[in-house]
């Protein structure tokens, strides 16, 4: 008994540890955090905010239209409006996701409690699954879905059949508060609950028989579907009127099972990480197999057993996602650690031996060590890089249009070396300027382009559309852009900055790059430079 409370207070402080791990690179990064959509959030919660304290509401009318429905990408954008009430647009970020990491955490780790309290100490195993691609991409509402399906999934489970206005209340909230984050997660955490009640009616009709086990379903049932009710709702509006992309996805079937059997959902930033995410994946697989291999012994179904059939139909929903056959852009990524999780929450419900243990949580602290000293150093690259972009903010107006020229979606730090190899880091970074200066209008809000976020584009002033050249725009590899034309094909609205980042002489060489200084040099003048000259402004021109 001794042993187990002192494995008990080892396996919390491991836990402890891990979250610690996870929570350093947002804090020691620098002024940002940055992910590629990340800034994008910040720009449009500070719009957002503005908007409700009715400051600059006529210019931003020009330009921009609430959006009336109650969308799945509103969690983001709800927290980060109120933390910037106090905050700065980049520390309301870090907050916003260190709340994530702490949802994240122990979010598995109670629905690890419900399972198996004996399985508390692959909480550490789970927190290597925190970071992943789509977050370090800026997906902040789909990774906080992840939170939100641990959680209302192992609500369903502390339960346990026991129903009342209050618990019905709570998973009706709780569903709405999923719904407001991400359908992936909405949809997985629906799967997981129906499933968790066909294994107990395969519990319960081996004890009672089926009459009782069926009653109880049933009973089950009608009750998780009256409390799903608003959130159907919801979804079934959303889902009727969203634009899909049917088929976006160039994978072949090989390529999704070589990306699953490797997890590169685990590849944040660059490809140096690829062995240390194989090094995960020997843990996960080595772990799962000592649980069969203890199962065996038993092989009496057990309640937590239908996780091994969430996991077989999230394999199956994942194996669909290639080629034309896919549902979504980038879904095989958005579904691959779903199965993953699956075999590491059903592990949780084995009788492991304390040393055993003790081994599977020190290995997970090792690999999440070893992965921050990866990705520090590439975190702080990139803020010092986004710090020197934003220095010149000072120079730009309030209620003004600025229009961004970025050469650097990867970045590179001040030796030239690419700071992130597998992921487009900074196609958004500029985006902290519209943050903190009141009143802008970025180029680059592509979220104003979807209809799935708070803010749309008017009719005709759109930035994405309205500069384009033969169907190329700002956002193409190299960026092309028709600045000088803004104006007649918007009834006379004016692009006041326009910034340009990174730019080297080759870019200035390219066909579309001396097409676009020809126009800068007739339509604007040079204000301001960074101190290495890695972002250049340039203001409008007065008319003579």
């Amino acid at each position: 008994m001794k042993l187990v409370l002192k494995f008990k207070q080892v396996e919390q402080l491991f836990f402890g540890i891990a979250i610690l791990l996870c929570l350093i690179p947002i804090w020691f990064s620098g002024q940002f955090f940055i992910t590629g959509d990340g800034p994008s959030h910040s720009y449009n919660a500070s719009v957002l905010l503005d908007w409700l304290n009715g400051k600059h509401l006529d210019y931003y009318r020009q330009f921009y239209s609430l959006n009336n429905y109650f969308e799945p990408n509103y969690w983001t954008h709800a927290w980060l409006t109120l933390l910037q009430m106090v905050c700065t647009p980049e520390l309301a970020e870090k907050i916003f996701l260190s709340a994530y990491v702490l949802a994240f955490g122990f979010g598995i780790r109670f629905l690890f409690r419900q399972i198996n309290p004996a399985g508390l100490f692959l909480s550490s195993v789970g927190m290597l699954f925190c970071w992943h691609h789509l977050l370090q991409m800026g997906f902040f509402n789909y990774a906080w879905s992840i939170a939100g399906f641990f959680w209302i999934t192992g609500y369903w489970l502390y339960i346990r059949g026991v129903f009342n206005y209050r618990i019905g209340a709570a998973m009706a909230f709780g569903w709405i508060v999923l719904y407001s984050m991400h359908p992936v997660g909405l949809a997985f955490a629906a799967l997981a609950i129906g499933l968790s009640m066909i294994g107990e009616f395969i519990a319960d009709f081996s004890l009672s028989g089926f009459k009782s086990a069926a009653e109880k379903l049933l009973s089950s049932s009608l009750f998780l579907a009256i409390t799903a009710i608003p959130a159907l709702v919801l979804t079934g509006h959303y889902l009727m009127r969203k634009e899909w992309h049917q088929g976006a996805n160039q994978e072949s079937f090989r390529g999704i099972l070589d990306a699953w059997a490797t997890l590169t959902m685990l590849i944040t930033m660059n490809k140096e990480e690829h062995g240390i995410v194989n090094a995960v994946v020997m843990l996960v697989v080595v772990l799962v197999v000592s649980a069969v291999l203890i199962r065996i012994k038993t092989p009496k179904w057990q309640v937590h057993d239908f996780w091994l059939l969430f996991f077989l139909v999230a394999l199956l929903i994942y194996f669909m996602q290639y080629g034309s056959r896919s549902w979504e852009l980038l879904m095989p990524l958005r579904l691959q650690l779903f199965s993953w999780l699956a075999i590491l929450i059903w592990s949780a419900g084995t009788i492991f031996s304390i040393k055993w243990r003790l081994i599977v949580a020190s290995a997970a602290i090792i690999l999440l060590s070893v992965l921050l000293a990866s990705r520090l150093p590439a975190h702080r690259a990139a803020s010092e890089l986004v710090e020197e972009w934003t220095s010149v903010k000072t120079h730009i107006d309030p209620q003004s249009v600025l229009m961004v020229m970025n050469y650097n979606f990867n970045g590179t730090d001040k030796q030239g070396n690419i700071i992130g190899d597998r992921i487009w880091l900074f196609n958004h970074a500029a985006d902290y300027i519209g943050a903190s200066v009141p009143g802008v209008i970025m180029s680059d809000n592509y979220e104003a382009s979807l209809r799935y976020f708070p803010l749309i584009w008017q009719n005709g002033v759109n930035l994405y559309t309205q500069t384009e050249k033969d169907g190329i725009g700002f956002e193409n590899r190299p960026p092309r852009v028709d600045l000088l034309s803004y104006p007649k094909r918007t009834n006379g609205k004016q692009i006041n900055y326009v910034l340009v980042l990174d730019q080297t002489e080759d870019d200035r060489q390219h066909p579309y790059g001396q097409e676009f200084m020809l126009q800068l040099n007739a339509g604007y003048t040079q204000i301001a430079a960074s101190p290495h000259e890695r972002a250049v402004l340039y203001k409008l021109k007065e008319k003579q």
